[in-house]
């Protein structure tokens, strides 16, 4: 179903996040980018609470569907930086 490759880092005082998805349908991925709760793409969504990264997307291809994926993510206390491959693990349509 597809994976979010994912890194989350420190920018002062608010988390980012820079993620790629990608699956069958999308071969060449979607970049999403977080600043905060801000996020582009707007179908893009995260959650993250020092220890678990929660990631929903909305996707077209190959149906309509939103899609979900979650992942243990420590960040590094030098880099204050972390990175995560996220698996789908549930779909709605």
């Amino acid at each position: 179903m597809g994976a979010w490759n994912a890194t989350v880092e420190t920018n002062g005082s608010q988390l980012e996040l820079f993620a790629m998805f990608v699956s069958d349908s999308y071969p060449m991925g979607i970049r999403c980018q977080c600043n905060g709760t801000i996020c582009r793409p707007q179908t893009f969504s995260w959650e993250y609470d020092g220890n678990l990264l929660k990631l929903t997307q909305n996707v077209e291809k190959p149906n309509l569907m939103t899609v979900f994926g979650h992942a243990s993510l420590e960040l590094d206390p030098v880099t204050k930086s972390g990175n995560a491959i996220v698996h789908v693990t549930s779909a709605i349509a």
